[in-house]
């Protein structure tokens, strides 16, 4: 993590080797369609954020949304 959540916010940031992973996985996320979730960069890396504010969001729905981003990192490492 790049940081603390504040509020309902967590940031996830690849160390500089994997910039280019995970702007990659941003692209391959979207074109997934199993879960919405954004990008941004945080001091000229490529991050992924989620934002939780659903109140009726449970466990296993972050589960679904992590075993996802690991799923489709898979692929992306294997077409990369």
């Amino acid at each position: 993590m790049v940081r603390s959540p504040s509020f309902a916010f967590a940031i996830w940031a690849g160390v500089a080797a994997l910039n280019e992973l995970n702007a990659r996985l941003l692209d391959a996320l979207e074109g997934d369609g199993r879960v919405f979730i954004t990008g941004t960069q945080l001091n000229g890396q490529h991050v992924i954020r989620a934002c939780i504010i659903n109140h009726r969001m449970v466990r296993e729905d972050i589960d679904f949304l992590l075993q996802t981003i690991r799923d489709v990192a898979a692929q992306v490492e294997l077409s990369g």
